[in-house]
């Protein structure tokens, strides 16, 4: 089951979610504005403490429902994560991926 956590440097509570909702909240863009203003700040201090207020998603099962690494049990999806790579090894990682990827 997936869950939705409010900061990923402040875990608390943190709700389950399916992965329909998942898909939900990327396709509507829901963080988008904030999104967008961390791209915008060029102060490398002040991006961070915005990236803080970002929620995170996990798409994967703990034990007990803690969401730390010790109380992984399984994950039924692959997080590929493109950053810092050049434009070109984006897009053969993008064109390798999409065959197998729910979402990109």
């Amino acid at each position: 089951m997936p869950y939705l956590i409010p900061s990923i440097h402040d875990v608390g509570e943190y709700t389950e979610i399916t992965i329909d909702e998942v898909i939900s909240i990327i396709a509507n863009k829901v963080y988008w504005d904030q999104i967008c203003e961390i791209r915008r700040t060029e102060n490398k201090k002040q991006r961070d403490l915005l990236k803080k207020k970002l929620p995170a998603l996990s798409l994967a099962k703990f034990e007990g429902g803690k969401l730390i690494r010790d109380n992984l049990v399984s994950t039924k999806y692959i997080i590929y994560d493109m950053d810092n790579l050049s434009r070109a090894e984006l897009q053969d990682a993008k064109s390798k991926l999409s065959k197998l990827c729910l979402f990109m």
